[in-house]
């Protein structure tokens, strides 16, 4: 009976076929540590992704309501506002006839005054805009003023509210100048007309006035005189 042939003739061929399974393996293993990396890095992203995603969210939120507040907040101001606005829109505003039942022409001088003023803020003109949007927009621009003056220096504000109300005077002060210069002016306009306009002419006889009545004195005696005299007498004559 023969003996069945070997496969492997020599212990080499065994060897390089452990050293190629061996290869093979650390392959296997390392690209199994690399996926593994790939995959935590993936869910470490996830987690980032969905954290960060909470907190927009939660932030988005929070601003959401904060617009509805604030347009419950502006609702509410123009509802108010309104109700204030109705005297002023019944009663006569200056430079404008009284309105009897047509209040146009009120509503338009109101706006107008509202539309210098929003200018006057540093806003540009926006035609689009209403009297009630450009007074809010006016009352926002104050609260982010007041909220910067807030977190300067209180001697730098004291010194700049001293500084404007310097200026202030001084301005007040030159126009009460050029009033009374004006005011001057007009006077010594309106004299040197007089002095140079004609002589009226007087017309027809004169006036004669009539002279007042001689007023006659009469000396009046002192009653107290006249009985000292007469008990003088009397006093004469008993004894």
């Amino acid at each position: 009976m023969d003996e069945p042939a070997l496969f492997f003739e020599s212990p080499q061929q065994l060897l390089d076929i452990f050293a190629g399974l061996e290869e093979r393996n650390l392959f296997l293993i390392q690209n199994s540590q690399e996926t593994e990396e790939a995959l935590e890095e993936l869910r470490q992203r996830l987690e980032d992704t969905r954290s960060r995603m909470g907190s927009d969210k939660a932030s988005l939120q929070g601003q959401i309501d904060s617009l509805l507040a604030a347009v419950d907040a502006e609702q509410s101001r123009a509802s108010h506002a309104g109700v204030r606005a109705q005297p002023l829109v019944q009663a006569p505003v200056p430079g404008i006839d009284a309105p009897s039942e047509d209040t146009s022409a009120v509503l338009a001088e109101l706006h107008k005054r509202v539309a210098d003023m929003y200018q006057a803020c540093g806003f540009d003109a926006d035609a689009s805009l209403g009297t009630l949007q450009m007074l809010a927009n006016v009352e926002s621009r104050l609260e982010e003023n007041l909220a910067t003056v807030a977190k300067l220096p209180p001697t730098y504000v004291e010194e700049a509210e001293k500084a404007k109300e310097k200026e202030r005077r001084q301005k007040a002060r030159e126009e009460k100048l050029e009033l009374q210069r004006k005011q001057q002016e007009e006077r010594v306009q309106r004299s040197i007309a007089r002095a140079q306009a004609p002589a009226p002419k007087k017309t027809g006889k004169p006036v004669m006035f009539r002279a007042p009545p001689i007023q006659q004195r009469t000396k009046k005696v002192e009653q107290t005189e006249a009985n000292d005299s007469d008990e003088d007498i009397k006093e004469f004559f008993t004894e």
